[in-house]
Parts: C-alpha cells; structure tokens; sequence
C-alpha cells in the first residue's frame, strides 16, 4: 500500500495575494508567478494558452499572503537577462525559480550556477531535446526537481492533442530514473476532477502510474469551481481530497500497462471525433 503522505500535490498560478491566500488555506502546496514572456506568443500560437501579465513587483505582494504554500517564480527561458529576473525573483522572496523551453544542458547549468544555491531550481521539461539530458543534470546535481510542460512538448514533437506525450515511452523512462534517484517530477495540468475532452480521472490515474507527485490546477479548474461554488476554498480542498483518493486507490490497485492502455484507448477516441 503507498504511504498516504506519498501523495500528489497542486500548484496554483496567481499574482492576485487574495487568491494565494485562499489557495494557501485550501492546501495548495505550490502558489505560482508567472513571469515567462519571451517568444511565448509565437510559440503556442493557436494554442488555447495564457499568457500572463505578471510581474516582478507581484512577487512580494503574493509571498506575504502565504502561510504554508511555497512561491515558484517561472522566469524567462535562459538569455543574457537570466540574471537579473532571478536575482530580482531571489530579492522579492522566491523559494523555488522554475526554468522554461530549455533546449540544451548548458542552459540548465548557467541557470544553475546563477542561482548558486540560493533557492531551489525546477527545470520544465518542455523539449524533446533536454529530455534527453536529465540523467546528467540530476547526476551533476544541477536540478531540484522536474517539471514536464505537456503544451510546448506536445508542440515539439508534433503532436496537436496535448495529452499524447504522457504515454509515452520516453515518458516513463524518464519518470522511472527520477524515482529511482528520489528526484520528485510532475507533470502539466488538470481541471476539475472527472472533467474535460480527456477525462481528469485518466490525467490522475496516468500521475500515478507514472509516479509523477506534482500537478497545476488549470484556470479552467478555477472557473468550474467559481462558477459553482460560494466557498472557494472548501471545494478546493473537497477537489485535492478527491483527486488524491483516485490517485492512491490507482496506486494500488492497477499496474502501467492497465492505465496506459485505457489512456491510449482515450487519446484514440478523442482523435476520432476531432
């Protein structure tokens, strides 16, 4: 059986303190700013993807409404300006930077060595590319945890349904190496639980197969719960409570093969009537 305190954990994406301090309460371990801006726009055009309006200023304003939850600052993909966002994310009370549309180890590494230990570096995996590259950089110890971005990987390899990266092989290579090595890894977004084109119950059910520990709570998770709900935090907290229940009962009760060929069957369906 998982130890229950094995569990998945959410991040939130705000730069409103009055949310973080709801989604502080509610249990949310990682509250998220959302600085990435460079090339964004033509990256995921004709995507269904938001880009933020966030800022530096924003940081301190989010960390002093927190309590619990830790302050993930995702910066700009590495350029000659890396480091004076994260000095400035550092200043402001960051606890976590997180690193985008990394292509090469080298990029990973300056940013590393920019940080100097001051606070922790989360790569996201967003490039067919640095997925190849995480066994080194875990090795050199360069890299705190892994995040793999499904929106600009899925654009990468050519694939138009999101979603269609998680099953794969180089997918679970790279998630079985960082749980042999106790690397923690997540992986994309959810929305509310048994919702959307590909159902959030085979989203949580492929995290656990996967041993992925980390999701982001989608905006479409928020408008259905708003839309919904007079008490923010309370459905919050009923949603992380449902989602963990579904990810440990999958955990023990059903194998990669199971969830993988019921996820494959999903994809093949959504791609049929699309």
């Amino acid at each position: 059986m998982i130890d229950a305190n094995n569990n998945l954990d959410f991040i939130a994406i705000t730069n409103n303190p009055s949310y973080a301090f709801d989604y502080d309460r509610a249990g949310i371990k990682y509250i998220m700013i959302d600085l990435e801006i460079n090339d964004k726009h033509e990256r995921q055009r004709g995507r269904n993807t938001l880009i933020s309006n966030h800022d530096f200023t924003d940081i301190n304003k989010v960390k002093g409404s927190l309590s619990n939850s830790e302050l993930i600052v995702r910066i700009n993909p590495y350029y000659p300006g890396s480091e004076d966002e994260i000095n400035k994310a550092v200043n402001f009370g960051a606890d976590w930077i997180m690193l985008p549309m990394a292509k090469s180890a080298h990029e990973v590494v300056e940013v590393s060595k920019l940080i100097d230990g001051k606070v922790k570096l989360i790569l996201l995996a967003e490039t067919s590319s640095i997925m190849f590259h995480i066994e080194d950089l875990v090795k050199d110890q360069y890299i705190d945890r892994v995040h793999i971005g499904l929106n600009d990987l899925s654009i990468d390899t050519g694939h138009k349904f999101l979603f269609s990266n998680m099953s794969s092989s180089i997918m679970k290579s790279v998630l079985d190496y960082l749980d042999r090595v106790s690397i923690p890894c997540g992986i994309g977004g959810v929305g509310k639980f048994d919702s959307g084109i590909m159902n959030s119950k085979e989203i949580i059910a492929m995290h656990a197969a996967l041993n992925s520990d980390l999701v982001i709570l989608s905006r479409t998770f928020f408008d259905q719960l708003d839309n919904e709900s007079e008490d923010i935090i309370e459905s919050i907290k009923e949603q992380i409570k449902i989602m963990r229940n579904h990810y440990i009962k999958i955990k023990n009760t059903e194998s990669w093969e199971v969830v993988k060929d019921r996820f494959n069957n999903c994809l093949r369906l959504i791609k049929e009537n699309n």
